[in-house]
């Protein structure tokens, strides 16, 4: 078998469980694990018309996978434009044009 290295753009923030499910319908956790700490991750269409799909990963396995996008990588979303320091500093976030759950 080959080794094979995945790589994927995502969007996500930081949410409890509880609150993921009430937002978007999704899961119906045991209460004793409702208050669990993790991220709703957004990921991108596959392919042309698809949706965007909601998900949500609990912290300990979110930090392991995925680390936030750095300031001279933004290029990997979009093309940077000529930035000013203040701009610099802002939040790197995927341009999403549509945000719908896919069921």
């Amino acid at each position: 078998m080959k080794a094979y290295i995945g790589a994927k753009i995502i969007s996500a923030e930081p949410m409890l469980r509880s609150v993921f499910e009430e937002k978007w319908g999704k899961g119906r956790a045991d209460i004793a694990v409702r208050d669990q700490e993790g991220y709703h991750v957004v990921y991108p269409p596959v392919k042309p018309g698809d949706d965007f799909y909601h998900s949500w990963s609990p912290a300990e396995v979110f930090e392991v996978a995925y680390r936030e996008i750095l300031y001279n990588e933004r290029e990997l979303l979009f093309p940077a434009p000529d930035m000013s320091p203040h701009e610099q500093d802002a939040p790197v976030e995927p341009p999403h044009a549509n945000t719908r759950v896919k069921t």
